[in-house]
């Protein structure tokens, strides 16, 4: 794999933890539990939540099979970006990843965040040369390797960023 795609894929992880950590980082705690309207997740529900998922996505990637073949479609990649950071298309939350009310402070939440995306950055360095040819599967989107799982991580964590900064207008903070 061409080293310039890991250092896309680090830029962009990075890029997504100030994203996370900027969204939060001015919320007090009783602010960061308030939910901004019934059926609508606090920032520390979303916090759980990008947690709990970005815990899926790195099991799936650091025990995904290695294929023989190498195919990266840039196009594909770029699709899965846009289509997960997209707000305006609701998706429904599997049971295993609602929110269950595990973080109090957003120290804590941040705490854990940062632990999963340095897991992320570690499993993407670790399997750097395999990316291309690893594959897994994920419910709605279907095969992804390690490229594009990669990036979901981003999308989905910027995704819930944006979710956090939209209650925090809603709460008129």
């Amino acid at each position: 794999m061409d080293p310039s795609v890991l250092e896309q894929l680090v830029h962009l992880l990075e890029t997504g933890r100030r994203n996370v950590a900027d969204a939060v980082s001015s919320l007090s705690d009783d602010d960061a539990a308030k939910r901004p309207a019934q059926g609508r997740w606090s920032a520390l529900e979303c916090m759980e939540h990008i947690i709990c998922v970005e815990d899926v996505y790195l099991g799936w990637l650091e025990n995904a099979k290695t294929l023989d073949e190498q195919k990266r479609d840039e196009d594909r990649e770029a699709w899965i970006t846009a289509h997960v950071r997209n707000r305006e298309r609701l998706a429904q939350t599997p049971p295993m990843a609602e929110p269950k009310g595990r973080f109090t402070t957003v120290a804590e939440a941040l705490l854990e965040f940062h632990a999963i995306r340095d897991r992320a950055l570690g499993s993407a360095r670790e399997r750097e040369l395999q990316l291309v040819s690893l594959q897994a599967k994920h419910p709605a989107l279907g095969p992804l390797n390690g490229v594009e799982l990669v990036r979901l991580v981003e999308a989905h964590a910027s995704r819930h960023a944006t979710q956090i900064r939209e209650a925090k207008a809603s709460l008129g903070l």
